[in-house]
């Protein structure tokens, strides 16, 4: 018999290794871009402004905030969410 946990877990999984980052812009020439969670690092919110800025970029701000440990009934496991910032402007 299938086991539902499994499918929603694979399910999760396959959302969160496929999302990108992209770039908002907030202002002129001021750009914000999200690169948390478990699969996304700094380098994805890094691709996301190269691929804004053809001829460079310039970072003015980051943040990084790991939240506390919560419990997550799809994996029955605790997971440590993390939420990556970044703004920058195109040179």
């Amino acid at each position: 018999m299938f086991n539902f946990r499994i499918l929603i877990l694979l399910l999760g999984l396959l959302i969160l290794t496929g999302c990108a980052s992209t770039a908002t812009n907030i202002g002129d020439n001021l750009y914000r871009t999200s690169c948390g969670g478990i699969f996304n690092g700094w380098g994805s919110c890094y691709d996301a402004a190269k691929a804004q800025c053809t001829k460079g970029y310039t970072e003015r701000d980051r943040k990084q905030i790991n939240h506390p440990g919560e419990y997550n009934s799809a994996c029955q496991c605790i997971i440590y969410p993390v939420s990556r910032d970044m703004v920058f402007s195109c040179r």
